[in-house]
């Protein structure tokens, strides 16, 4: 086994790491506090509201919003960002270029982690509780799309959004819940295709129940006044799970998709970066 080899096989057994770390930390079916202290309060009404406006929130994101995620993402400095360090680490497969892949999504991940916490106290000061689902969704699917861009790839198929919806679902989950979208996740990255009979708008309300009945309590409270400050917390403690879990995926996938680059040793780059110096490609 050359070195090359070595420091592909030590980021994907890194990663693998990761995952199984997640997995076990969210292994057992566990209730928030928040959600213990008030969850039998939340009427059904309520509920139903907040996966109505999820529902629509999602599907609208999904289907019109594309264009104004897209000013606030930066996409095409990302795709350019990405083709730099993906053939950076395809001509030294060493660890630290290939572990530099990951860079920009971790600075990104933080990003979106402060300003959801900010938007959920702060509205949670005012008392603002349902009417922020609506941001609050389309921070969720900006920051998935986010780090697809920041690893390489794309949401703009029926195919990817698929992936895209389990990884909002399994931020939200635990338990063998957490354990069955962890494998359509990964059954999803092994063949890139939807399984069969798969109803994209069906995804999107499943996402949407899940979403809604984990957050509830959390949206109720942050609808008082001063109290819902501790309500608009749980908006960043969600985002942190999605960072996360949605980071390993995708580095995951990248690491397996792209492997045979950072792995053989005849492997040889077809686009290679030149500087502005040397134009004719001239020694």
């Amino acid at each position: 086994m050359t070195e090359d080899n070595k420091s592909y096989k030590r980021e994907l057994h890194r990663v693998e790491q990761q995952e199984g770390s997640y997995l076990k930390r969210r292994g057992k079916d566990k209730t928030s506090l928040i959600n213990s202290l008030t969850k039998k309060q939340v009427p059904e009404k309520v509920l139903d509201t907040l996966e109505e406006v999820f529902y629509r929130s999602l599907k609208m994101m999904m289907e019109k919003g594309t264009n104004g995620l897209e000013k606030t993402i930066g996409r095409d400095q990302k795709e350019v960002r990405w083709e730099e360090n993906i053939q950076h680490a395809q001509i030294l497969r060493d660890s630290a270029s290939i572990r530099n892949l990951g860079r920009e999504a971790t600075k990104d991940g933080a990003k979106s982690l402060l300003l959801s916490g900010l938007t959920g106290v702060g509205l949670g000061f005012m008392g603002i509780g349902i009417p922020d689902v609506a941001v609050y969704s389309a921070m969720l699917i900006r920051e998935v799309y986010s780090h697809a861009l920041n690893y390489g790839y794309h949401y703009d198929t029926d195919e990817e959004k698929y992936f895209v919806l389990l990884l909002i679902r399994g931020a939200f989950l635990s338990g063998p819940a957490l354990a069955e979208v962890n494998e359509k996740a990964n059954l999803f990255m092994k063949k890139g295709e939807i399984p069969e009979n798969t109803d994209l708008l069906k995804e999107i309300q499943t996402t949407a129940q899940t979403v809604a009945n984990e957050i509830s309590s959390a949206k109720v409270v942050q609808q008082i006044p001063l109290v819902g400050v501790v309500g608009g917390v749980y908006d960043a403690v969600y985002m942190a799970r999605l960072t996360e879990f949605a980071d390993i995926k995708y580095r995951k996938r990248m690491l397996n998709d792209y492997g045979p680059s950072f792995n053989s040793e005849r492997y040889n780059p077809v686009h290679v970066i030149r500087t502005e110096k040397n134009p004719d490609n001239k020694e």
